[in-house]
């Protein structure tokens, strides 16, 4: 039986890179080779190919003030409110249409979308006035350093836009900010493989953040803190369920046997580049490959815990094509459409 766990982490410098789920797979696969070697790697990553992954991992989310927010589903829901007055009509229908515009859902009201409690979560997304987490991004400028004489080359400025979590101001006075934190949910289907006598999947999961993450990250970028990696049973799937929600970057399988008329998603074009040393090969480019975002939601008969798979033809040149590996398997949960 899976078991689902949630990592909390406190960003410490800008991010580069976004925290989505086929990323921090990736990440997690060369740290992997660097902790413990290329052979245990191959067998880990054999296991995916197989059919038979040792976890799934999700995007990245918020917690603050111990509020997780999750994504907003893209399942369609009726407005069907009986107002008292005609301002209370005009009032609900511009919050209902704000509220389709609503990146995040509560976990409570993300529990309500599981189960199908429509009018539960229009109640509470019309009730409860939530300022949302978002990032923020803050432009720099640098200029190329001459590996020559070591000084700065003329004409050659190059600009980037780390960003960060924004903080809201909760005591003036004080001077004291909210406190935002990262989250990011793995669901564990093969724990004895998970577990450090095999393949010690947590420890290299905190060292992914530990030692930073993405782009420049030996500059200092992408550097998290861990506060830990606890079991989570916050969310409530329904027994009836018929179908399954993303939380990561999906890409179909045959056998999930899903349908384009009982499926409500959103599409996510990712022009994706190797890592590492392979970063710096002729061509380090992959293939361009369509994703489902986090919370899309596909009607299925098909009951498991994971649904997606793995692809290998994403590189151009064919020297690379059987060592690179591109994770579409997603972490997901069962709802009731």
């Amino acid at each position: 039986m899976s078991k689902i766990y949630i990592l909390n982490l406190s960003q410490k410098s800008g991010l580069l890179t976004q925290l989505q789920s086929d990323t921090i797979f990736g990440h997690f696969c060369w740290r992997m080779r660097d902790l413990i070697g290329e052979d245990k790697l191959k067998e880990f990553l054999e296991s995916y190919r197989s059919g038979c992954p040792v976890f799934t991992v999700s995007n990245s989310f918020f917690e603050r003030d111990k509020i997780i927010y999750l994504p907003n589903s893209l399942l369609p829901f009726s407005n069907e409110k009986k107002e008292t007055n005609k301002d209370e009509k005009i009032r609900n229908f511009l919050k209902y249409k704000d509220s389709k515009k609503m990146k995040f859902l509560t976990l409570k009201q993300f529990n309500f979308a599981l189960n199908g409690e429509k009018e539960e979560l229009e109640k509470s997304i019309l009730e409860v006035d939530v300022k949302q987490p978002k990032y923020i991004e803050d432009l720099r400028t640098s200029v190329e350093i001459s590996r020559e004489t070591f000084s700065s080359k003329e004409s050659q400025l190059f600009s980037y836009a780390p960003y960060y979590v924004q903080e809201e101001l909760i005591n003036s006075k004080r001077n004291e900010f909210t406190k935002t934190n990262t989250v990011i949910f793995i669901k564990i289907l093969y724990e004895e493989k998970f577990n450090e006598k095999n393949f010690d999947c947590e420890n290299i999961l905190k060292d992914v953040f530990n030692i930073g993450f993405g782009k420049k990250k030996s500059s200092g970028y992408g550097e998290f803190e861990v506060n830990g990696f606890d079991n989570f049973e916050g969310f409530k799937e329904p027994d009836d369920s018929n179908g399954f929600i993303t939380l990561s970057n999906y890409l179909p399988s045959v056998e999930d046997k899903i349908t384009a008329d009982n499926s409500y998603y959103d599409l996510n074009i990712k022009y994706g580049k190797l890592g590492e040393e392979l970063a710096l090969s002729l061509n380090p480019f992959k293939k361009p490959i369509v994703f489902m975002t986090p919370g899309s939601c596909f009607k299925t008969d098909v009951k498991k815990d994971y649904y997606g798979r793995c692809v290998r033809d994403i590189v151009e040149l064919s020297g690379w094509k059987d060592k690179v590996l591109q994770n579409g398997i997603a972490f997901t949960l069962r709802i009731r459409i």
